[in-house]
Order: C-alpha cells, then structure tokens, then sequence
C-alpha cells in the first residue's frame, strides 16, 4: 500500500542517533601500506533509542577498543521473525541468513583509530529491535600486562702491586624497561533514549527515558549525569531502574527548551535532542456513525450510494470508502508510523473532507480542521478516536397500486315533465268509405322529450 522512501527513513534514525553517529569520530585515512584488516579489533552493541507505535529506532555502536588501527570490520545481528528493517544510516547492509543481516561500513568509517567510535543508525517495524550481535575482527586475547626487565653490569678491576697495597674498584650499572598494553576503559551500563519531541507552550519539550541494562543504579547530577548547555541540571532522573522505560506519554520526565541542540550527558552517553528530533505523534482512528431525520442513531444504511471520507495529516493521510454501509478506513503514513491509524504530530491538526456522499447523506460534524490533542485521546495512550457522524434522509419514492382512468361523461339533462308534441293535420272526410292511417315512430331521447306526428287521416265512404 505504500512506497518506502529509504532517504525518508535513514533521515528518521539518524535524528534519532545520538551526535557522534553525524560526524566520523572514528574514520582515518586509508592506511599507506594497503589492504588488510589491521591488528585492531572492534566491540558492538546495540542501543534503543526511540520506540513508536508499532516501530523502533536505535543504532550500534562499533568500538575500536584496541590499541591498534582497524582498517575493515562487518557487524551482524537478528531481529525477532515478523520484524523488518527499513532504514539504515552511516552503513551497508545486506541478509546473510533468516532474520540475520550484516552491516558493513561505507568508505569513511571503514578505518577506525584505537579509542575510535562509529555509530549506524536503524529504524524498522515491528515489536523488537536487533539482538545476537557478533562482530569482525574480534579480540584475539584478552589484554595483558607484562613487564620485561633487563639489567647490565658492568665491572672493572684495577689492580695496584706495591709493596703493601692492593686496591679493586668495581662499577655496577642496572636498566630496567617496562611495557604496559591496556585496553579503554568501557562505557557505563545506563544508556539514556529519546522518545520525542512535544510542543511546550511557545516552544517544545524533549521526552526523555533510558536503558539500563544492569541493575538499579544511582547517578547524581554531575560530570556523570548533566545537560548541555547550562544548566546542567534540569530536573533529570537520578535513580535509574534496570530495563527499558515506557516511550512517551508515559515517560519519565520531559525537559522543555528552545529548540536548538540539548545534550543529556549520561553514564558515558551522549543523545542530542533538538526541534528537528522525531515529533511526538498521536494514532487517529475514524470512527463514522449514523443517524436519521430527526437525529437518532441508526445503523450504516444499506441502501445507501458510495461513501466517501479523506482525513489527512502532515504525517499521513485516511481514506473512508465503501457502499451499502459497508465502509471500512485504511491509513498509509509516513515509515517509521504505524498504520493502525491516521499519524498526527502532537500539537498540530489534522483535515477531514466527505469526497463524495449519495443523495440524502450529510455531514452532521466531525469535518473540517480537528485540533489534536482533542476529544477522544487518552492521556496514558496515543490511541485517539475521531467521530465523524452522517445524516441519512433518503428521497421518497411515490409508488400506485392501482390503475388510473380517465373518462369524461356528457352532462346529462333530466326533465320532470314530459314534452309531447303533437300535431293533428285536418280531417278530411268523403263519402267513400276507405280509411287509411299511418303513424310514425316515437322518438325518445335521454330528455325524456316526445314527439308524435299524426299524419292526415283521410277517410272515404262511398255509397
């Protein structure tokens, strides 16, 4: 779902690393008598320094302990199955088995002088970080101390013969050289992490913590436990349990400053904070509901068009889609972030936008520009919930079961009475006696009107 940017991300961990991994403290030139590996040796070990939701960085630290040049090394580690690695910085790397890689240095820190120091920076996914490390070259013995004495004498005889005296003179001299081999003294077990960055008012806030990996340790403010610049104590921890303190919020203390580069000295250890450092962030999850006309919750309607709703950060962007009220929230962010949810820098905002909705679905709230820390995030957790509340009113549909007719009817004329016409022509009568009478037909209409013609009846008699 996302392009890894590797830049990105070896930006990411060398921020985090402490100052010594962004200048080469430990390269030299190329030796003039060609290729090899030296009589040096070289120490590694792995350092935490930030933990992030569902994501680590930290670095190793690669030593020359030796009173001698190393003019090549490769250090190799594990990480837990299920684990990646997505950034590396000041280093190569490559697999050199399952879970198993090898880190080989580029060409400014591949020599390192006796007391030199190099730091490779690593970010990755997952719930562990780098362990089993092994490293080349190795001390061959462990260091000694041996102490060579050499002593000369000389002796001279004089001999005087007289004849009473005899005189032996005699000179001694001693020279004693001793050589010492000694190795660095090393660096103390509490190492100290920064979790992040947080704003702080006008201006922003270092979350600190630490990782001890011997017991319960006392470190009063001093050369031993000390920011730079002044002052030096700035209400830091000075009882250090064993283990790894919890990442921010739940840290241990945070100390505010101005954003320019803040040192915290502890037990050996340097780790530079400033405003450029890894922003404290916030997992935004969308949670969209709906309801009705008048404002009851109801359930994703499934008759419903396609839904869509984009939330994005300067961390990451969210996108809300589906249709029949089916809508699920995917989220890609920026690496070094979880994907569980929309990653907000604290103290920043983040824009919801509904990119396209049916007829009849609003927006009731939740777009718009949405502060952070808000409504819905915790103050033990960086889980946040964001609702996003819809109104469905969807458009009637006027459906007939019958058929509809149209007849038009006449007006129709009634009458009480009975018009009856009735014409009678002259009779005419004469003496012969044949008779003829033709009557004809009565016409009725819906008026009830009658009319009867009689023709002339004309009657003959004849005698």
């Amino acid at each position: 779902m996302r392009t890894t940017s590797l830049r990105a991300l070896a930006l990411i961990a060398v921020l985090a690393v402490p100052a010594t991994a962004l200048a080469p403290a430990g390269a030299q030139e190329a030796p003039s008598d060609g290729w090899g590996p030296g009589r040096g040796w070289v120490e590694a070990r792995y350092v935490p320094l930030a933990r992030h939701h569902g994501g680590w960085v930290g670095a190793v630290q690669v030593t020359d302990p030796s009173p001698d040049l190393v003019r090549r090394w490769w250090v190799e580690f594990s990480l837990p199955a299920g684990t990646r690695l997505h950034a590396v910085a000041n280093a190569w790397v490559r697999p050199v088995g399952p879970d198993r890689y090898r880190l080989t240095p580029l060409p400014w820190n591949t020599w390192l002088r006796p007391g030199g120091t190099t730091w490779i920076g690593l970010a990755g996914r997952g719930r562990g970080g780098p362990s089993d490390l092994s490293w080349w070259p190795s001390r061959p013995t462990p260091p000694t101390t041996s102490t060579t004495s050499t002593s000369t004498t000389s002796t001279s005889t004089t001999s005087t013969s007289t004849t009473s005296t005899s005189t032996t003179s005699t000179s001694t001299t001693s020279t004693s050289t001793t050589s010492t081999s000694t190795t660095l003294p090393p660096l103390g077990p509490v190492v100290p992490v920064l979790s992040c960055v947080s704003p702080s008012g006008g201006s922003v806030a270092a979350q600190w913590g630490w990782s001890n990996g011997a017991g319960p340790t006392e470190l009063p403010v001093g050369p031993s436990n000390s920011f730079a610049p002044a002052p030096a104590d700035r209400g830091q921890s000075t009882s250090f349990a064993a283990g790894t303190t919890p990442a921010w919020p739940t840290n241990p203390f945070a100390v505010p400053f101005d954003g320019n580069p803040l040192a915290w000295n502890l037990d050996g250890h340097e780790v530079v904070a400033s405003r450029a450092s890894t922003p404290c962030t916030v997992s935004v999850a969308l949670d969209l509901s709906w309801v009705d006309a008048d404002g009851n919750p109801i359930a994703p309607p499934s008759g419903a068009g396609r839904v869509v709703i984009a939330a994005r950060s300067d961390l990451g962007t969210a996108t809300c889609q589906g249709a029949g009220g089916a809508v699920d929230c995917t989220y890609d962010n920026q690496p070094g972030e979880s994907d569980d949810g929309l990653a907000v820098a604290d103290g920043s905002s983040f824009d919801v936008v509904a990119d396209q909705l049916p007829d009849g679905m609003t927006v009731v709230s939740g777009d718009g520009s949405v502060p952070v820390p808000g409504e819905g995030c915790g103050t033990t957790t960086r889980d946040c919930t964001h609702p996003v509340v819809l109104r469905w009113t969807p458009t009637p549909t006027t459906t007939s079961s019958s058929t509809t007719s149209s007849s038009t009817t006449l007006p129709t004329t009634t009458s009480s009475s009975t018009t009856s016409s009735s014409t009678t022509l002259p009779t005419t009568t004469s003496s012969s006696t044949t008779s003829s009478s033709t009557t004809l037909p009565t016409t009725t209409s819906s008026s009830t009107t009658s009319s009867s013609t009689t023709l002339p009846t004309t009657t003959s008699s004849s005698t």
